[in-house]
């Protein structure tokens, strides 16, 4: 391969030349060994390692909005109308359940109550007591306990199922 030079003295080089170049500088890796995490700082992955446990470990809501059975939208209906029956917050333990035409009102992060499995995302504030939501033309709050869904397209159905795999890939280098 014969490299050109540049009017100001510099080298240049083809595509195909400069890859031969990269290639010729790389070491690959033909042999491996396991090592304890305190000793593998600096060192290359030489397989996926992936989580001994789900994490999180419960089902949980992407985002705020509000936790409801999916199949109480009915695209037939004009209007869909849930009773909010309390409030989801992530961090805390979920001890509520739902049922048809009812809703809870759930954060990011929170566990996604019993027997809901839908969650339509609060996505801007108008101002009391309006909202939008994507996924749905119109979600109106009428008072904290009225959830009023009006002419529902889809759900915006976006939940984290568990276990959700943490998983360091194979050819990663190992950082702090």
């Amino acid at each position: 391969m014969k490299a050109t030079h540049h009017a100001a003295g510099k080298e240049t080089l083809s595509v195909e030349q400069a890859r031969a170049r990269i290639a010729g500088e790389i070491d690959s890796v033909r042999e491996w060994e396991s090592v304890p995490l305190r000793d593998a700082l600096g060192r290359v992955l030489a397989r996926d390692i992936l989580a001994p446990f789900p994490v999180p470990p419960y089902t949980n809501s992407a985002m705020d909005g509000y936790a409801i059975i999916g199949a109480d939208l009915l695209l037939s209906k004009p209007a869909s109308e849930f009773r909010v029956i309390g409030t989801a917050w992530a961090g805390r333990p979920g001890n509520d359940a739902i049922q048809t035409g009812q809703a809870i009102r759930i954060m990011t992060g929170a566990v996604l109550p019993a027997g809901a499995d839908a969650v339509l995302m609060q996505e801007i504030e108008i101002g009391p007591p309006f909202y939008l939501s994507q996924g749905v033309k119109d979600v109106v709050v009428f008072d904290p306990s009225t959830l009023l869904v009006l002419h529902s397209q889809q759900v915006g159905a976006e939940r984290h199922h568990s276990p959700l795999d943490i998983r360091l890939q194979c050819g990663c280098r190992v950082r702090l």
